[in-house]
């Protein structure tokens, strides 16, 4: 990749993803644990320790996403051109709901077995886990790419080099 005078903010704007995501996470816990009572899954013995578990789960995998997704797409993108709000908001929603995706793969993987037929399931149970998980995923993810756009509107509205070189950035 090629360094530029805007790559710090770049870096700054996503390495405050994690804190964006403690934050929600923390915030949010009280309606996660609240959710988590009403279907019969438990609840947390101190609502200030859950919270904070639950604070540096989403920081850790919003580190992750940051790391190994968001920042690999918004440099294909700004090689592409310069990014809009719009492309940055739809970036931090979709790139949100992965954690997700991949916990619902998981969590069918091993409660789908060749053994288990369907109507052993509670589809209602899994319907509400999914819409939970999408809406929280929805909800860091935006918020996450609203603290992106913030910080780092003005590197994302110029078009990064060509790594490749000169030549190839017109097309030759």
């Amino acid at each position: 990749m090629t360094v530029t005078d805007d790559e710090p903010r770049l870096a700054v704007a996503l390495l405050l993803q994690p804190v964006v995501s403690f934050a929600l996470g923390f915030l949010l816990f009280p309606v996660v644990d609240y959710s988590s009572r009403v279907t019969g899954q438990g609840r947390a013995n101190s609502v200030i320790d859950g919270a904070f578990a639950f604070g540096f789960a989403t920081a850790i995998v919003g580190g992750l996403v940051a790391m190994l997704g968001a920042w690999p797409v918004v440099v294909w993108l700004m090689r592409r051109g310069p990014l809009t709000r719009r492309t940055v908001f739809l970036g931090g929603l979709i790139l949100g709901n992965v954690p997700a995706v991949l916990a619902i793969v998981g969590w069918s993987a091993v409660v789908l077995k060749p053994h288990v037929s369907a109507q052993s399931i509670d589809l209602s149970y899994a319907a509400f886990v999914v819409a939970r998980g999408a809406a929280l995923g929805s909800l860091i993810g935006v918020a996450g790419a609203a603290v992106f756009w913030l910080v780092a509107r003005e590197p994302v509205r110029h078009r990064l080099p060509d790594a490749r070189g000169p030549s190839h950035e017109n097309g030759a």
